[in-house]
C-alpha cells in the first residue's frame, strides 16, 4: 500500500526533485514546512527513489535534523539495552 502524504509536503518534494535539489536541501525545506522525520524518510523513498535504509541514514546524518541526532542515538541505545536486559532475564528463568 502506498502511503498518502499531506499534499503540500508531497508537492514540495516533487517540485524540489524536478529542480534537481539535493536531499539536504529537500530535508531542510520539508522540516521547515512541518514534516516529521517519518514523512521525510517516506518522501525521500517515494520521490527520490532511495531505499528506506538509505533514506533513514541520510535523514540521520543531515544538517537539517542534526539537533535531533543525539536524541535518536540515545533512543536506539536504550532500545538495545532493553533488549539485552530482556534476553538476560529470560536466561535467568531457564
Amino acid at each position: 500500500m502506498t502511503p498518502v502524504w499531506p499534499w503540500p509536503l508531497k508537492e514540495l518534494a516533487l517540485e524540489m526533485h524536478k529542480a534537481n535539489a539535493g536531499s539536504e536541501e529537500l530535508l531542510a525545506k520539508l522540516r521547515g514546512a512541518g514534516a516529521s522525520p517519518i514523512q521525510c524518510v517516506g518522501l525521500l523513498h517515494e520521490i527520490y527513489g532511495m531505499p528506506l535504509q538509505d533514506a533513514k541514514r541520510v535523514l540521520h546524518e543531515s544538517e537539517a535534523w542534526q539537533d535531533q541526532r543525539a536524541i535518536w542515538d540515545r533512543l536506539h541505545e536504550d532500545i538495545e539495552q532493553a533488549l539485552v536486559d530482556k534476553h538476560r532475564e529470560g536466561e535467568e528463568t531457564d
